[in-house]
């Protein structure tokens, strides 16, 4: 039986999970403009029955505060095929490197390993990419997730990266798969549209369940897939996902694929594996860019939903976003106040961008806005290449006095001199452009909100200054 459907497997080569002739998704939600321009700009992926075309004509958008009632908005400010805008694909390799994908082979190639097959169809991917815009990026995960390179146009990079892949030891060797992907979602940030591509050839396997001790950086934490689709959604990302081999898939893997606007792909030979990469990016393409003018809903977590009405064509998706404005209004706040706040946001944020630009920065820094207005700069500070402390202990390298929210040690920002760049990381959830976050890599201009202290995240060209 296990060798009447491995066949079968491989006849059909790489499949996807939705085989249906009619799909519609939304693969991104890109809140970038939201702050300055209301504007928000949504990925969405349409399949109609084979022979016809999208008519834009019939693409409708709505927006809700609480998933349930939905308000048209006004006017879709344009729609426009991906594969025509010159704008960058943005690919974030998740690859397995648990211990089974160096025992399992392909299937009539005992020679090759699944390991290696996986390699060479990255590297044939990213030999493959021809946009010089386009962007790739790449972690590995077994036990621990470790990032080997963030999203960058230099594809040359990758053959010695790919090269230097080893078998880890056993302990090293279990599938974290709903953690990998956790921590993947913040480390896929990227201008244009972006996506994750996991590749695993089995289930979730943490280790502290079946070490029977805790793990060596997660504790006794274990990770669910809901944590996943929570890590995509609040990042606006899609996961596609790539099953490879004959064993068997993750039983939440297709849910987080489509919670998230992406797809889960099978793979059994390597034939299979090159063809799914090469669809993945040619899906991307073959998507369409809807911008329009968010509505005015006084709710941070807002849902959006997109309809297809044609001809015997009746199609809809829906997904939350998070509206992304500087200052959030408290719960007990009255309908009217979240909107004030959203302008107040409006005005700060650009007041504070604007002192940025006027320091005319040299290092890379944290910039704070005045508490007592928002005119001037209460302090610059300068990051080195270690840990920068931010907390309520006079001790800490950024002191925030007054709040009892705030602890001895809150935040730190991190110089990972490896990958140069930096990273926030923090017990409790700091906000990173309104976003709750535990950990995130920074990026110039993302601003940080520590229970009312805000400030921004500046780096020039240069990198870190001691």
């Amino acid at each position: 039986m296990v060798r009447r459907t491995l066949i079968l497997l491989m006849l059909c080569g790489a499949l996807t999970v939705n085989l249906s002739a009619q799909r519609l998704a939304i693969g991104q939600i890109d809140t970038g403009r939201l702050l300055f321009g209301q504007r928000v700009d949504l990925y969405v992926s349409i399949d109609l029955p084979s022979g016809r075309s999208v008519d834009p004509e019939h693409l409708r958008v709505y927006e809700s505060g609480d998933g349930n009632v939905y308000y048209e908005v006004d006017r879709l400010l344009d729609v426009v095929p991906v594969r025509s805008l010159d704008a960058p694909l943005s690919f974030y390799m998740l690859v397995d490197n648990s211990g089974s994908m160096y025992d399992e082979h392909v299937p009539g190639r005992p020679d090759l390993r699944r390991n290696d097959a996986a390699r060479q169809a990255i590297r044939d991917f990213v030999n493959n990419i021809t946009h010089e815009r386009d962007r790739v990026g790449m972690a590995l995960f077994g036990t621990r997730y470790r990032q080997l390179a963030r999203p960058g146009r230099d594809k040359a990079r990758f053959g010695p990266i790919l090269d230097e892949i080893e078998r880890p030891p056993r302990a090293e060797g279990y599938t974290e798969l709903y953690a990998a992907l956790v921590e993947s979602a913040s480390d896929a940030a990227a201008m244009g549209r972006r996506t994750v591509v996991v590749l695993s050839d089995g289930e979730n396997y943490p280790y502290s369940m079946y070490e029977g001790e805790p793990h060596p950086e997660y504790d006794d934490r274990l990770f669910t897939h809901t944590e996943a689709i929570d890590a995509f959604q609040r990042e606006g990302l899609s996961l596609f996902a790539i099953h490879y081999g004959d064993d068997e898939e993750d039983p939440h893997l297709g849910r987080i694929a489509e919670e998230t606007g992406g797809r889960v792909y099978r793979a059994i030979t390597t034939e299979d594996l090159a063809r799914v990469y090469q669809d993945i990016r040619s899906a991307l393409l073959d998507e369409y860019r809807l911008s329009y003018r968010a509505t005015m809903i006084p709710s941070e977590r807002r849902f959006v939903r997109v309809t297809y009405r044609g001809a015997d064509v009746d199609l809809r998706a829906e997904r939350p976003y998070f509206a992304g404005t500087l200052f959030a209004g408290p719960d007990e706040a009255p309908p009217l106040a979240p909107i004030i706040v959203f302008f107040v946001g409006l005005v700060g944020l650009a007041a504070l961008l604007a002192i940025v630009i006027r320091a005319g920065q040299t290092a890379t820094s944290l910039v704070l806005l005045d508490p007592g207005g928002a005119s001037a700069l209460a302090k610059t500070l300068v990051l080195g290449d270690g840990d920068t402390v931010i907390g309520a202990s006079p001790e800490a390298d950024l002191t925030i006095a007054g709040s009892p929210a705030v602890g001895e040690r809150h935040a730190v920002v991190r110089y990972e001199p490896t990958r140069a760049e930096y990273t926030i990381v923090s017990d409790t959830p700091v906000r990173v452009n309104n976003k709750p976050v535990t950990r995130r890599i920074l990026r110039p201009g993302d601003v940080i909100n520590i229970e009312g202290t805000i400030f921004a995240f500046d780096e020039p060209d240069e990198g870190p200054t001691d």
